[in-house]
């Protein structure tokens, strides 16, 4: 959102930008193996995952949702996806792709969940594994992970969640909240280089014969102490990732987490007299997805951006959306620079 700020890739500390400029370690080594198990040890202990494993990708988030259906879920499967927006869809489109069995819960865009909606979806068609994002991005509509992890353990069912716009920026608790297995990626809450995700598997969770031979979890979750990874990994993003869990671990997640809040809260204040309207309806911590009826969204950014200023415009060719991030190194001033910015946009 502002100088070299994105929703997708944070403003980077100092350090971590540094991490980049290093000699990449060879990673076939004792010393790189202490690093991962590091990773995994804090990842863990953050997420709330006591005795899980992860799996360490060199992909993209979807890459991580990719290796989830095709390690943890069967043809036999009966599978509810909670569609509410983009990336719901993006669950739809990878059950699609395998020909799974699966049902569609959608969700009006930006609209809450109905709990009672889920039972009765839950009852007619008996799933064994629910899909569902903690924050559905596309419209900053954060879903009530903690009851609906309630009613899956009520019936029984795995309960498999995209957190990645949600770790580090809300909380939760794998364990306390009945999470088969979570995926999340390095570039939003975590504050690092994109191009590593992961796969965390709660304690119980069984993996199955994956057809995938890249994305084969069990390849990666091997107890070799010579070769802790089958591929050439993404290293500088693990170096970063190692950084980043050890500062959380450090000042406390939850404290991270009520920083982007209240920015979050402050932003929403602020262009609350404006012509815009938020998307959601329980709006996350990570950003604001915002209404406009102004048609130049892509003009504004193109604009910003020669100044090193950024949002998201997510409006496609309406251009009718945009959507500003709360995470990252942002501060006060930073929350009062882009509503001034968009002051300035909508009274021309």
């Amino acid at each position: 959102m502002i100088k070299n700020y994105t929703a997708a890739v944070p403003n980077y500390s100092y350090k971590v930008r540094k991490i980049a400029e290093e000699q990449p370690a060879y990673f076939r080594t004792f010393t790189f193996n202490n690093l991962l198990n590091n990773c995994k040890k804090l990842l863990l202990k953050l997420i709330g995952c006591k005795g899980g494993n992860v799996a360490f990708l060199t992909a993209s988030g979807t890459g991580a949702m990719n290796a989830a259906i095709t390690n943890l879920v069967t043809k036999k499967d009966k599978i509810l996806i909670i569609n509410g927006g983009t990336f719901g869809q993006r669950w739809v489109d990878i059950c699609s792709y395998y020909k799974l069995n699966y049902k569609i819960l959608s969700v009006e865009f930006g609209k809450d969940l109905a709990l009672n909606s889920l039972v009765k979806s839950i009852q007619k068609n008996k799933p064994t594994i629910v899909l569902i994002q903690h924050n559905e991005t596309s419209a900053m509509q954060l879903f009530p992970l903690k009851e609906i992890g309630e009613l899956c353990k009520t019936y029984k069912i795995k309960l498999i969640v995209d957190a990645i716009s949600s770790f580090g920026i809300e909380e939760y608790k794998m364990d306390n909240w009945n999470i088969y297995a979570t995926v999340i990626s390095t570039n939003k809450g975590v504050g690092t280089y994109p191009g590593l995700s992961c796969v965390i598997l709660s304690k119980g969770a069984k993996l199955y014969p994956c057809s995938d031979y890249y994305f084969d979890l069990n390849k990666y979750l091997q107890d070799n102490k010579d070769i802790s990874l089958p591929f050439t990994p993404n290293i500088i993003s693990l170096k970063q990732l190692n950084y980043q869990l050890e500062y959380f671990n450090r000042v406390g997640i939850q404290s991270i987490i009520k920083k982007i809040n209240k920015r979050a809260i402050l932003f929403r204040k602020l262009i609350n007299p404006l012509p815009l309207k938020i998307a959601a309806e329980t709006p996350s911590n990570c950003g604001t997805t915002l209404y406009t009826e102004r048609t130049d969204v892509k003009d504004l950014f193109e604009n910003l951006q020669k100044r090193d200023i950024y949002f998201t415009p997510a409006g496609g060719n309406a251009g009718k959306k945009l959507i500003v991030s709360h995470i990252g190194e942002q501060t006060n001033s930073d929350v009062y620079l882009i509503v001034g910015e968009l002051k300035k946009w909508l009274k021309k």
